[in-house]
Order: C-alpha cells, then sequence, then structure tokens
C-alpha cells in the first residue's frame, strides 16, 4: 500500500494518524458503542509514503516495542492498521507543531498512545489548564536549593489531577541515584514543566524490586521513596518556585540549581 507519485507530490508535508479497527469510543451519555468513532495509537508526522512505513517494518523488523506490538497485534486479528491523514500541504515547522498538538490532545484524552516522546516542546507550550500556565509566567526563580534536598522532574510520570497524591505517586519512584547519596536526601522537590509543584520529607528509600538493564547490558539499581508532605514552613519556601533549565541536562535528578 502507498500513495503514488503525484499524491506523494501534491500532499507535500503532513500529519497522520494510525488507527486501531478494533476499538470504538463509548457515549459517556449511555454507554453505547460510537461504530463510526476513531481511536488512534499513534500520531506522526511526514512526506511521501511515511504514513505507511511503520506497518511495513513491524512485520519485517523482529523489533518489539510498543508500536510494533500494537500493529502486529492488529495483523494478527485478521484486521488492518487504519491510516489517516490529519492535515496536508504543511510546511515542515506547521507540521511539527500540529503534530504537537494533536498529541498533547490526545493524551489529555487518555487516549493510550504508544508514540515515544511527546510533541515539540510540549513541555514548556503544550497542554496544561489554565492554573498551570497562570503559575508558569508569574513563578519567582528558585535561588537556592537547601543541603539535602534535591529535585525530581515528572513531566514524564505524572498524570495530571488536581490533587498532591497524584503529585507525590509520580514523585516517589522511581530514580537512578547512587546509593551513597541516599542517606543525605531527606526531602524531594517535584518539578513539572519548570515550576515545583510539591515537596515532601522522605522517610525512607527503597531498591525498586525491578532490575533495569541498560544499553550496554549493565544492571542498574533504581530507587524510591517513601515520604510524607513537607512541613509548612519548609512546602511555602518551596513551592510553585521556577527552576532553569540547565543547558544539556536530560537527568530528572538535580541535585544542585
Amino acid at each position: 500500500m502507498g500513495f503514488d507519485s503525484l499524491t506523494c507530490e501534491k500532499i507535500d508535508n503532513y500529519v497522520y494518524a494510525l488507527v486501531d479497527p478494533r476499538y470504538h469510543l463509548a457515549d459517556p451519555r449511555d454507554g453505547k458503542v460510537l461504530p463510526e468513532s476513531r481511536i488512534p495509537f499513534y500520531i506522526g508526522r511526514g512526506v511521501g509514503n511515511r504514513v505507511f512505513d511503520h506497518v511495513a517494518c513491524a512485520l519485517k523488523d523482529p523489533t518489539e516495542n510498543d508500536k510494533y506490538d500494537t500493529i502486529r497485534e492488529i495483523q494478527n486479528s485478521g484486521m488492518s492498521v487504519e491510516h489517516y491523514i490529519l492535515r496536508q500541504r504543511l510546511s515542515p515547522m506547521e507540521a511539527v507543531e500540529v503534530e504537537a498538538t494533536l498529541i498533547d490532545f490526545a493524551r489529555m484524552m487518555e487516549l493510550k498512545m504508544v508514540n515515544i516522546q511527546g510533541g515539540f516542546h510540549s513541555s514548556s507550550v503544550g497542554y496544561m489548564n489554565t492554573d498551570e500556565v497562570i503559575r508558569m509566567y508569574n513563578a519567582h526563580p528558585l535561588s537556592e536549593l537547601d543541603k539535602g534536598h534535591i529535585i525530581i522532574n515528572i513531566n514524564k510520570t505524572y498524570v495530571k489531577a488536581p490533587s498532591q497524591d497524584a503529585i507525590y505517586e509520580a514523585t516517589r519512584a522511581s530514580w537512578i541515584i547512587a546509593q551513597w547519596r541516599l542517606h543525605s536526601i531527606t526531602h524531594v522537590l517535584s518539578e513539572y514543566r519548570g515550576v515545583i509543584v510539591g515537596v515532601f520529607e522522605v522517610t525512607e528509600w527503597l531498591p525498586d524490586p525491578v532490575k533495569h538493564i541498560t544499553k550496554t547490558g549493565k544492571s542498574r539499581t533504581r530507587w524510591g521513596f517513601v515520604g510524607k508532605p513537607a512541613d509548612k514552613e519548609t512546602y511555602e519556601r518551596y513551592i510553585h518556585k521556577a527552576i532553569s533549565k540547565k543547558r544539556g541536562d536530560r537527568h530528572p535528578v538535580r541535585f544542585t540549581i
């Protein structure tokens, strides 16, 4: 399956969705299945026949990942992945922005997406509620981090909910931290999209029972903590403060600012 050369030329840059035909949305009012609805499991952008490449690769490449596994499950069920073009004839940058917006929207709707990464600049200009927008633009910078206090970025683990419990669950596990550091860590600050959204006092650190294997084949122990909300003074010192991003630093755990 693929576009002919004329279609490839005319369609230019586009944004597309791969849809799982086995599932449909239900009407929230009565629970009835909406047979005409479509649920995407992957959103991407490309040119030419990019939209069709995923199925071809999944059937040829034995690599296991969420995207390929979903495609194989659909094919093995006797059905076929459905391909949809969501917007076409875009400039490269327009395609980037449309893709990012749709990925954010799908995640807001809690659709099970297999995209490994979020949309372009999603953490800074993407999906957030109005309170988060106000907080982001009005946050005062954090100028000092007390001894024994660390910052953990929860952009990838925080499932949005207006509660400290959700923030705690997103923060407490599990992270690669040198074991020798653990005894000196007394407080953990939760950073979401550059702003401190939670402050917790550590009661104890526990190893993740699941062993994690690095790309080089080495086993690494991840750690999680049991904790409680910090006292009022500590909480108010840090909450809603802005954290500047260090250039080139992708590690979610920070010991300095």
